[in-house]
């Protein structure tokens, strides 16, 4: 980047999330956590339940919908999610309104997406949409010791495209997403369209929200 945009720009790097802010994936995921269940019987989740319930990574996403005696089977059942996910992984998922055309105008910034699903996964829904060639990197719960809202894996971003916090802005539509910034020292914007919604963002000290995502390249020029 330039002297000229940096001047011009409030930021140098954008962090965004991916589930429930770049891309809608709640059918492909609760599709997957149904068949993973599907040997114990369980009834079937809605998209709508899936978005409550995931965030924090697949083992987590398994612990919330497991009895305790059915623990046991925990590593089953997500071998079995993750396998399904895998082959399923945009059978419905689908990038949210304005996201391709946004992303292709903010070349003046560095890119990168942080997730807590695994790296792979990641990026199989980022070629598979063609949305991979706007990021300069893309992580996942496997690619740093913890996940958010962990700062660790934020801060690693920073660091291997060489920009410091206070020029970051971390994009995210839940409270793990602005927790992780925050405690990256990092501006945060919450995206009310997502899995979590306005009340949850805010209550998680956003700085910005935005209810569409061509909102946001008007937060990151100085004005």
């Amino acid at each position: 980047m330039t002297d000229a945009l940096k001047n011009r720009n409030r930021f140098e790097l954008i962090i965004f999330d991916l589930d429930g802010t770049l891309v809608d994936s709640a059918e492909d995921l609760a599709e997957a956590l149904n068949y993973a269940t599907l040997p114990l019987g369980h009834e079937p989740v809605s998209a709508a339940t899936i978005k409550t319930l995931v965030g924090e990574g697949v083992s987590k996403l398994i612990d919330k919908v497991l009895y305790k005696n059915e623990l046991e089977m925990k590593n089953e059942v997500a071998a079995r999610f993750t396998d399904y996910y895998l082959h399923h992984i945009t059978n419905h998922t689908r990038a949210y309104p304005h996201v391709p055309e946004i992303l292709a105008r903010m070349k003046d910034f560095k890119k990168a997406v942080i997730s807590n699903k695994k790296e792979e996964l990641s990026k199989k829904v980022l070629i598979d949409l063609n949305l991979i060639k706007y990021f300069d990197l893309v992580m996942g719960s496997d690619s740093a010791a913890e996940r958010k809202p962990s700062p660790l894996p934020l801060i690693t971003a920073a660091e291997r495209l060489g920009v410091t916090p206070e020029r970051c802005f971390m994009v995210g539509d839940s409270q793990f997403d602005m927790v992780a910034g925050k405690r990256a020292g990092m501006k945060t914007c919450g995206v009310t369209y997502g899995f979590r919604g306005k009340k949850i963002l805010a209550e998680s000290g956003a700085d910005y929200l935005v209810d569409s995502f061509d909102e946001i390249p008007d937060l990151l020029v100085k004005r």
